[in-house]
């Protein structure tokens, strides 16, 4: 495994972490969380799934993996302080450094029927709650039914322990799952559709 975003460098196999050129020390473990983030990225890790592939079979404390976390974020340093994502009440991704200009960021829209919800950056709650970015007046919806984290060019899902659940494409989710452009979303017996495009793109001339 490599990753190499310019100003970020780990490399899996020489087990090196280089920033702005310098090799900079971590320890065996923070290495390893690294590594496991970047490998699943742009997906994010629930903590009990970290720490079945950092301490199999092994009881340590919940302050470990924080502890890990930091340990990474101060290696990276200002420029990629960011890059590990914590996901509130579930887990950790990587969402690295932007390797990509401005222009090629995504706009990520669900749509149920005639209305589109533009989800921001970062997470964006759906739910029946008033305040949820994406309000759903449905009883079949949960207050806080699903959070959607979108990034740049990517999103990511998952169900927030809601009554009746939440479907991608008719498949029931019990984890953080990738969106594709175009999936089925169903919150409870609510569907939406799940849209990603460049705004930048030309329109197109209808032939009459």
């Amino acid at each position: 495994m490599r990753y190499d975003s310019g100003e970020i460098v780990v490399d899996g196999d020489a087990r090196q972490l280089r920033v702005h050129g310098e090799a900079v020390h971590v320890s065996s473990k923070a290495f390893d969380l690294l590594c496991l983030l970047i490998e699943n990225r742009p997906r994010a890790l629930s903590k009990q799934q970290i720490h079945d592939r950092l301490w199999p079979d092994t009881f340590v404390g919940e302050a470990s993996l924080p502890v890990l976390i930091r340990e990474i974020r101060k290696a990276l340093g200002r420029p990629g302080h960011d890059a590990i994502r914590t996901v509130h009440r579930f887990g950790y991704a990587f969402d690295g450094l932007p390797t990509t200009p401005a222009s090629a960021v995504r706009m990520h829209v669900l749509r149920h029927a005639e209305r589109d919800f533009h989800l921001i950056d970062g997470e964006n709650i759906v739910g029946r709650d008033p305040a949820a970015q994406v309000c759903v007046a449905s009883p079949s919806v949960s207050r806080h039914h699903a959070a959607i984290v979108t990034d740049g060019e990517h999103a990511t899902i998952k169900d927030l322990r809601s009554k009746n659940g939440t479907l991608v494409d008719g498949r029931l989710i019990n984890d953080c799952e990738p969106l594709l452009n175009g999936s089925v979303v169903t919150f409870g017996a609510v569907k939406m559709v799940y849209y990603c495009y460049d705004p930048d793109l030309l329109t197109e001339s209808l032939h009459h």
